[in-house]
């Protein structure tokens, strides 16, 4: 992933294969687990 599509992704903000978290915690790991088993989510 280069700088343009980081910029472009935070842009247009959280939908159903992207969401922002600001510091892990236990709803932190549990949606990893599920974007990493579902619909190709990204985790950045």
């Amino acid at each position: 992933m280069n700088e343009r599509k980081l910029r472009k992704l935070l842009v247009s903000g959280e939908t159903e294969t992207l969401e922002f978290k600001q510091s892990p915690n236990k709803s932190f790991y549990e949606t990893t687990s599920a974007f990493s088993n579902a619909r190709g989510g990204i985790i950045l």
